[in-house]
């Protein structure tokens, strides 16, 4: 059940929000000059499928999407850039508990992983789980101190709350990191 909890005059949603191209090049990176050719030709594959996915889902053709997601994640199931853009679709769709097992899964797997960590905050905030989204959230923030998307967020828990203080410090934080981008 999605929990509505902006009650606050806070800033609005500011961009931020939007797959890190910084992972998957770092995936490619990883690749290595002597990996075989088959691994690499299933990664480009796999990122062609993530970008039709992406773009289909700004088409609103969802079930195209579903489609390249499942297909990229068959290509490789342990990319980040493509799981992560695989929760994010879910929590869009309101589909909160099968977002959370992937996000929760890649944070596990891999703790550095920013955009995973924002993303999860966000599905744990929207499923009610506020305790656990701040701490989700205070990681993502702690990751990358100049992202405003997880301090609004955490304005967002904390205004829920009814915590206004905090939650004026935390869109304060989020408006001096949009103010820096």
């Amino acid at each position: 059940m999605t929990q509505d909890t902006n009650t606050s005059s806070g800033p609005d949603p500011e961009p931020g929000t939007d797959s890190s191209t910084e992972a998957g090049a770092a995936a490619n990176a990883d690749l290595g000059p002597d990996a075989p050719s088959s691994q690499s030709a299933g990664t480009v594959e796999a990122r062609r499928l993530l970008s039709e996915a992406l773009e289909a889902d700004r088409r609103g053709e969802t079930e195209v999407a579903r489609r390249r997601y499942e297909e990229a994640l068959e290509l490789n199931p342990t990319d980040p850039e493509i799981r992560t853009a695989w929760g994010r679709a879910l929590m869009t769709r309101a589909r909160h508990r099968e977002a959370e097992v992937v996000l929760r899964a890649l944070c596990e797997e891999d703790p550095g992983q920013v955009e995973a960590h924002r993303v999860l905050g966000e599905v744990l905030h929207r499923m009610g789980g506020d305790a656990d989204a701040l701490e989700v959230l205070e990681r993502a923030a702690e990751l990358d101190p100049g992202h405003p998307r997880p301090w609004y967020l955490m304005g967002l828990v904390h205004d829920g709350a009814g915590r206004p203080e905090q939650a004026a410090a935390m869109y304060r934080r989020s408006r001096e990191r949009t103010a820096s981008r």
